[in-house]
């Protein structure tokens, strides 16, 4: 488990009913978790309905268009800078392949996860 992980494991313990506030734009923790690239599966599994949820215009985004937006933006940072371990060390791998295979399975857990409990955000666009 990583730091962030832990504070977000620390945060739904303390204050269960904060997975379900949005910001004002309409945003639960589980968008922005998905825009930000941090671990999904506590707040999917404290609060799974949160999938359903769309945020306010004019985005309209459900969790699922939010991390693959996610996905893409790290991807064209990664290719723009060189930079592609990102916020992991560099010594946690030992070559950039073995990271990026672990970053490509991570976010296609993520999607695969969020599909998993909304498919319908693949029908109709956003």
């Amino acid at each position: 488990i990583n730091l962030v992980d832990k504070v977000i494991q620390l945060l739904v313990d303390a204050y269960p009913r904060s997975i379900q506030i949005q910001n004002k734009e309409g945003l639960l923790p589980l968008h922005l978790a998905a825009l930000h690239g941090w671990p999904l599966d506590r707040l999917l599994k404290s609060h799974a309905g949160a999938v359903h949820h769309r945020s306010d215009a004019p985005h309209l985004l459900y969790p699922f268009h939010a991390h693959v937006l996610q996905c893409i933006a790290m991807k064209e940072e990664q290719a723009a800078s060189g930079d592609y371990c990102g916020d992991k060390k560099n010594d946690e791998y030992d070559s950039y392949a073995e990271y990026d295979k672990q970053s490509t399975l991570d976010q296609l857990d993520a999607s695969f996860a969020l599909l998993r409990e909304n498919p319908t955000v693949l029908i109709g666009g956003m």
